[in-house]
């Protein structure tokens, strides 16, 4: 079913009202929502987030079970890519430092679990971490908000253990500011400038314990990660769709007769007045010269 503006729309309303000449399209497949914003002109759209800004040929779609959410939308006044998934959640800026779900980045990042990849364009990279790998949350014995009078300085203390020793063999430690976001939820940004295993912890300023938390960032970039080309994923592509299959190069001379054409016959009526086939007129013809045989047979006038 397809949707234009504001809801849905009949096809043959859409096309009274004028919708198509805004290139603008709602795709309702019940279970999920696309938005494609082919105009020029902004598309303010509603979604489980919040109202989003569709720029020309910006994109929005989501599940209905709210498991899977993506968007290509304007977000204080810039463009930044946006999906989040069970399996993983991914943030480009577009080179303007963004906030969206657990990340903060200007360039492109993934997070899968506790382990990120810069995919490129990043000084930095914010998030949002704790033991249990969610949001850093501080509470009092009877979970409330920690309050200030609790908080060394008001704030909390991370402290990050980053990849490589030093020259005498000890970790390499950094500490950094973790201020309140908003009530119990804390937020920190830490640069990374180096791939492999970080490690985060919090102290409690009650119980003078630490929260761990630990990631993996890498400095290659998604196409850069493997130099051997991963056939399975190739394959498992390929059969994503029906009939699909994948094809080394070696076979691609081949290409054009694996390629099956679907013919499609559509029968069609042609209605004609019997008068006007050629049978019917070699018959009216055929008997005028059977009549002229006769007549000269029989010498008649």
């Amino acid at each position: 079913m397809l949707g234009f503006l504001l809801g849905c729309h009949a096809f043959s309303e859409a096309l009274d009202r004028g919708f198509f000449s805004l290139s603008r399209l709602h795709v309702d497949y019940g279970a999920f929502q696309l938005y494609v914003n082919g105009s020029t002109d902004l598309w303010e759209v509603d979604s489980p987030r919040g109202r989003l800004l569709l720029p020309s040929w910006g994109w929005a779609a989501w599940s209905a079970d709210g498991k899977m959410f993506e968007s290509s939308a304007l977000s204080s006044g810039e463009r930044a890519d946006y999906c989040v998934t069970p399996d993983y959640e991914y943030l480009d800026g577009r080179g303007t430092l963004q906030r969206m779900g657990k990340l903060a980045c200007a360039g492109g990042v993934v997070m899968t679990g506790d382990s990120f990849l810069d995919i490129g364009a990043n000084t930095e990279i914010g998030f949002k971490s704790a033991a249990e790998g969610g949001q850093v949350e501080a509470f009092d014995a009877n979970y409330q908000p920690l309050a200030d009078e609790h908080l060394p300085e008001g704030r909390l203390i991370a402290e990050v253990f980053v990849p490589g020793r030093h020259a005498d063999g000890g970790e390499r430690i950094e500490q950094y500011t973790v201020t309140r976001r908003k009530d119990s939820l804390f937020e920190a940004r830490i640069p990374v400038d180096s791939g492999g295993e970080y490690r985060l912890r919090v102290k409690d300023p009650i119980t003078q314990k630490y929260a761990e938390a630990n990631f993996r960032v890498t400095d290659l970039s998604a196409e850069r990660r493997s130099a051997v080309r991963n056939v399975a994923l190739q394959t498992d592509l390929a059969r994503v769709h029906p009939g699909g299959r994948a094809l080394e190069l070696a076979d691609a001379g081949k290409l054009a007769d694996d390629i099956q054409s679907n013919v499609k016959e559509e029968p069609t009526i042609q209605v004609l007045q019997i008068w006007s086939t050629w049978p019917m007129f070699l018959f009216v013809i055929g008997l005028m010269v059977a009549e002229w045989l006769v007549r000269k047979r029989n010498s008649w006038a």
